[in-house]
């Protein structure tokens, strides 16, 4: 897919004005050219496969040519914290067992350069942290040896 600002500046450079519009406006009445069927998909593709912040997602549409209120309506219902957590989650992984301090570093420059907020950067570390240090004690009894020993009484 491709926004119609894109398909303009590719055919404008080999045609006239008049025939550039023309094919826009073929496409558009055909179905083949919507700015706001491209921003969802942009956005869907993006949340599957390499999530980023909604004022990152929001760089690349404009970047794309896509106007302002599309763009407003395409990321209406973003889901901030659900798409960090993905984009977090396997450098989270990787990092188990480092200490919070060298987690938290690594973590967060990913998100942040993911276009993602303060705060949801932050929740998500957390979130990540606590899964983290659960999966490294999951396989841990927590009952000390002599209390094992004892049995049922």
């Amino acid at each position: 897919g491709r926004s119609e600002a894109e398909v303009r500046r590719r055919l404008a450079s080999r045609y006239n004005i008049q025939t550039v519009q023309r094919v826009i406006t073929a496409l558009t009445e055909q179905g083949y050219l919507d700015d706001a069927a491209f921003a969802a998909q942009w956005r869907s593709n993006r949340e599957r496969r390499h999530p980023r912040g909604k004022s990152l997602l929001r760089q690349e549409l404009l970047g794309k040519g896509v106007p302002e209120e599309t763009i407003r309506e395409a990321l209406e219902d973003f889901d901030g914290l659900g798409n960090a957590y993905r984009a977090g989650q396997s450098l989270a992984l990787r990092l188990a067992g480092e200490d919070f301090t060298r987690f938290r570093q690594r973590l967060w420059s990913l998100l942040q350069r993911r276009g993602f907020e303060g705060s949801v950067i932050q929740e998500t570390v957390q979130t990540l942290w606590r899964e983290s240090a659960d999966l490294l004690n999951s396989g841990v009894d927590t009952e000390s040896d002599e209390e094992q020993n004892q049995g049922p009484e």
